[in-house]
């Protein structure tokens, strides 16, 4: 049977204080209570294929503190997947708490460029890109450049084009609005990330650079959420960079 991982706060519980809280534990089952075919649901329980998908995307999805755990889990019944972001099915059961990866906001900033870069090609953004990836130049003015290069008004013309190719191709709309989303989330990576350079050579309070920390880290799982959809028909290996920023490989 195939292992996948779900994450619940210290005390082992998801959704506390809600009306839907539930308690796991050490070979804990638990059954969805909803019906329907929507995976952001009380029709699925959700969970993750890997330990590092699972932390990397905390961030939008449990929020749960750095004492969360992460378990080891079983999921029962058809398995319904978003891409590599998340998964469910109607039952899970918890078998085992693991050893939890960390990824460090240094990394989320580089999984998040490098995924960005998959759908977001622009010259300046790409040449910034490039550079803070190889440690060239990681200046908050750089930074700045590369924010106003992948501003609103060039996310929204590469949309319009790809909406336009989509329609002319007869291909859904859904892929153009993909498009856009990975667009916009190219430039916010580049906000979040000129925020976060900025807070730091400006030695700003720890309470603002806590802040930007934060805006980074969900930068970069909406970064990767954005990738993964808009290019849905290729492998486009965002679980494979994660895995390979927390390695400790660069490039």
């Amino acid at each position: 049977m195939k292992t996948y991982y779900k994450l619940t706060d210290n005390e082992g519980y998801t959704r506390k204080g809600e009306n839907n809280e539930t308690l796991w534990g050490c070979n804990v089952r638990h059954n969805a209570v909803g019906d329907g075919d929507e995976l952001c649901s009380d029709a699925f329980i959700h969970a993750y294929e890997s330990p590092e998908m699972a932390v990397f995307m905390n961030i939008v999805h449990g929020n749960y503190p750095e004492t969360m755990l992460l378990w080891e889990c079983s999921l029962h019944g058809r398995v319904k997947k978003n891409g590599l972001l998340k998964c469910g099915a109607k039952g899970c059961t918890t078998i085992r708490t693991i050893e939890k990866p960390v990824i460090t906001t240094e990394q989320r900033t580089r999984i998040a460029i490098k995924v960005s870069l998959l759908v977001y090609s622009e010259g300046n953004y790409e040449k910034w890109a490039t550079a803070w990836l190889s440690g060239a130049d990681i200046s908050a003015n750089s930074a700045a450049s590369a924010w106003h290069a992948a501003s609103a008004w060039h996310a929204a013309e590469s949309a319009w084009h790809a909406a336009e190719s989509a329609r002319h191709t007869a291909e859904s709309y859904w892929s153009a609005a993909s498009a856009w989303h990975a667009a916009e989330s190219a430039r916010h990576t580049a906000e979040s990330y000129w925020s976060a350079a900025s807070a730091q050579h400006a030695a700003a309070s720890a309470a603002e650079s806590a802040a930007s920390a934060q805006h980074a880290a969900e930068s970069a799982a909406e970064s990767a959420a954005s990738a993964q959809h808009a290019a849905e028909s290729v492998d486009i290996g965002i679980l494979s960079i994660i895995k390979e920023v927390i390695s400790g490989l660069k490039g």
